[in-house]
């Protein structure tokens, strides 16, 4: 299993003032999905909260493992590492979308945050020029992007988990797909990283 200090596609902190506007949107399984408009984009800022039956330490070996995230993370068809350093990576990272929306790709860096050991950890990751990775042709080059993992034991083998997002896909992009991403993406996320927890 390759370790590296991952983001998703993951996504910095909203301001403290934005950050008591989230709204909730849907809960299912135990998770909770929050929203966050934000102005002049289709796609709010979204939040899932949830717990897995792992200890942190087993969560962040999921997340680091870079080769495996097109197994659980939704829509995500290419996962590949194109530069590391000992504090931070570079993912480049392909999202298939439904015909005719066109793909989107970008590049994600990504670091983390020993909060307490073994307890509590962040990952932040945002989205990155590398000129080594060019846009593809026919697919839309996402520029921004930022949020965060959080994970925290609550008991022994289990975790609270915090996934945050704010990103605009750009291109041109039709309201059900829009409603579609800010609803099920978190959602999908969330269920997909329980379950890669509980495949290996």
């Amino acid at each position: 299993m390759r370790r590296a200090l991952f983001v998703l596609c993951t996504l910095v902190w909203a301001s403290p003032q934005a950050r008591a506007d989230w709204r909730p949107v849907l809960a299912k399984e135990g998770i909770e999905v929050s929203q966050q408009p934000v102005e002049g984009r289709k796609v709010p800022m979204f939040r899932a909260v949830g717990t897995v039956a792992a200890d942190p330490d087993r969560v962040l070996e999921v997340l680091q493992d870079v080769d495996q995230h097109t197994r659980w993370m939704p829509e995500l068809t290419e996962s590949r590492v194109v530069r590391q350093t000992e504090d931070e990576i570079w993912v480049y990272r392909l999202q298939n979308a439904p015909w005719p929306v066109s793909d989107r790709d970008m590049v994600v860096r990504s670091r983390i945050q020993v909060i307490d050991p073994g307890k509590d950890f962040r990952i932040d990751f945002d989205a990155v020029t590398l000129d080594e990775v060019p846009p593809s042709r026919g697919v839309i080059r996402v520029s921004h992007l930022h949020g965060h993992y959080r994970v925290q034991s609550i008991a022994p083998g289990r975790s609270r988990v915090e996934y945050e997002v704010d990103v605009d896909l750009g291109g041109s992009l039709p309201d059900w797909l829009a409603s579609q991403v800010g609803r099920d993406n978190p959602i999908d996320t969330m269920l997909g990283l329980r379950a890669q927890l509980a495949r290996d």
